[in-house]
């Protein structure tokens, strides 16, 4: 027994240094055909009319912009790979850098677009972080780019925007957009498209937005619907939680209550607040487990509901980042089917 039991370890440790030197092949692989892909770009989209860091950054954030194709990431094996290839908790040598599996496929969404122009914009030197936004009614992730300068500057890779002041002709962060905006600057001046296909839907709700660097908590506040009779309910019970989604955006509580656990960023920290005395419901699409149970207070549970008794003036606090991955579904949340607000 003892001689199957060494035998069993010796092929564990041996399996998991294979698969290490595997993931170290890849990675080496795949980061230097990101790097030639790179390098292609800066060299057609710079030439020699391009002397400032403000011209670069425009230029290459135009390059990205013309060629990154929209792509929903789960139909796509690398992208659904690239969580695990890319997660911090990696050593090092195996880790993927960021971006460099969106620079060899050039597809996905927002925040795949601003992983790669991240990558191309640290060939040359200049660093940058994923902004996450979320407006009542949609959310976006862009580019915040650090210049020489110390300046920060916006750049949406995807819908085709940098942040710029068309009287100062210089470029600007987004707490300066969002401050303009609200001021009553009109959209054309404050943000410059990149090409003739720019899309700026997403900026017309922009007064509204919360913003964050990634990583750092991104506060996400909605006032649960008034319940004008008996009840009120986001969604019917149908084993499908889009009709959540869209009834939270239509009730201008931001779209993102169709789940429980973590989904998007675990810096979202997402709190309901009742101006009311009533019982939320929240019936889930598969049983409850207590790994994606992150609020504060924690919900009486029954069957597959979660269930709060509110006063006027609570809230509850739901912290994406306590999420636990559950290994059976590979994903840290279960989607909501209803949510359902009785008055007490």
């Amino acid at each position: 027994m003892k001689k199957i039991i060494y035998h069993l370890i010796f092929a564990g440790i041996i399996s998991a240094i294979l698969f290490a030197i595997g993931l170290y092949g890849s990675k080496i692989y795949f980061t230097n055909q990101a790097v030639r892909h790179a390098d292609a770009i800066i060299a057609t989209a710079i030439d020699s009319d391009i002397i400032t860091a403000e011209d670069e950054i425009i230029a290459l954030s135009r390059a990205v912009f013309e060629e990154f194709k929209v792509v929903e990431p789960s139909k796509v094996m690398a992208l659904r790979f690239r969580p695990y290839l890319s997660n911090e908790r990696l050593p090092d040598f195996i880790r993927f850098p960021m971006g460099a599996i969106e620079m060899n496929i050039a597809v996905g969404m927002c925040d795949n677009a601003a992983r790669m122009l991240h990558f191309l914009l640290a060939q040359k030197g200049y660093k940058s972080v994923q902004w996450n936004m979320i407006t009542d009614k949609n959310a976006h992730s862009v580019l915040l780019v650090y210049m020489p300068d110390g300046s920060r500057v916006f750049v949406d890779p995807l819908y085709g925007f940098v942040g710029f002041d068309r009287l100062s002709e210089e470029l600007l962060s987004p707490e300066a957009i969002k401050a303009a905006i609200i001021n009553g600057s009109d959209l054309d001046e404050v943000l410059l498209p990149l090409n003739e296909n720019s899309n700026k839907s997403f900026y017309n709700n922009f007064q509204s937005v919360r913003m964050a660097a990634q990583g750092d908590n991104l506060n996400i506040t909605a006032d649960l619907p008034l319940v004008p009779d008996d009840q009120v309910f986001l969604g019917e019970i149908d084993g499908d939680n889009k009709d959540v989604y869209s009834a939270a955006s239509r009730n201008k509580m931001t779209p993102f209550w169709h789940y429980m656990g973590h989904k998007y960023n675990r810096s979202f920290v997402r709190v309901l607040r009742a101006s009311q005395d009533v019982r939320l419901e929240m019936t889930l699409l598969s049983d409850i487990n207590n790994g994606i149970i992150t609020s504060d207070p924690r919900p009486d549970i029954n069957g597959r509901k979660l269930i709060w008794n509110l006063k006027s003036g609570d809230d509850i606090k739901f912290y994406d980042g306590r999420a636990k991955i559950s290994w059976k579904r590979f994903n840290s949340f279960v989607g909501v089917d209803q949510i359902a607000i009785y008055l007490r």
